[in-house]
């Protein structure tokens, strides 16, 4: 699949890709390989992630949860963006743990941005 067809791909699920290229000196290439990186880490980010919950550690869950904030501003993915960043702004300011529900809808909405990116630049 070309290039331009996975762009497409991701576009059409909400990634704004204009973003992403911006973040990427408009590299059509450089951009596709961060989001294959991003599923690469994905196992390890989301193991770090479990056990910061699993732990109630709230220092180790905001800096995982604020790295991968970061990284959806890099590649467009400015739904999942906006709510890690309400999220990580709520944890700063009070120093506690998010509610459960915070914690599974991180998780889900990593789930859906991860088959997102798998389903536009696999098939």
């Amino acid at each position: 699949m070309t290039n331009q067809r996975k762009l497409k791909k991701l576009s059409k699920n909400n990634i704004n890709v204009v973003s992403g290229l911006y973040y990427c000196n408009e590299n059509e290439a450089l951009y596709l390989e961060i989001l294959e990186t991003v599923l690469e880490e994905s196992i390890e980010k989301k193991a770090f992630l479990d056990k910061g919950a699993a732990a109630f550690d709230w220092k180790g869950y905001y800096r995982e949860a604020h790295a991968l904030r970061n990284v959806t501003a890099t590649i467009g993915a400015d739904n999942f963006h906006a709510f890690l960043n309400d999220l990580c702004a709520e944890m700063k300011q009070s120093e506690t743990f998010p509610l459960p529900a915070k914690v599974n809808e991180l998780m889900k909405r990593y789930d859906n941005l991860l088959k997102i990116i798998k389903n536009s630049i696999k098939s």
